[in-house]
C-alpha cells in the first residue's frame, strides 16, 4: 500500500509535485466553475432587465436608438 506522501507517478520520489499540481489545478478549476455560474446568473439577470426596459420604452413610444430603419 502506498503511503500518503508517495508519488504514484514516480515511486522513487517521496513527495509528489504532480499530485500537488493536480490538487492546485483542481481547486482552480472549481473556483473558475463557481465564478462562471455566478457570472452566468448575473448576465441572465441583466439580459432580462434590458429586455424589460426595451419593452417598456417601446410601450411608451420611445424609438430604439439602435434601430436604423
Amino acid at each position: 500500500m502506498m503511503k500518503s506522501n508517495d508519488c504514484r507517478y514516480n515511486p522513487k520520489q517521496s513527495a509528489c509535485d504532480i499530485e500537488v499540481e493536480c490538487a492546485v489545478l483542481r481547486e482552480s478549476l472549481n473556483d473558475a466553475e463557481n465564478l462562471y455560474h455566478e457570472m452566468s446568473e448575473e448576465i441572465e439577470y441583466l439580459n432580462n432587465r434590458v429586455f424589460y426596459l426595451e419593452r417598456l420604452l417601446m410601450a411608451y413610444g420611445i424609438k430604439d436608438i439602435y434601430d436604423n430603419k
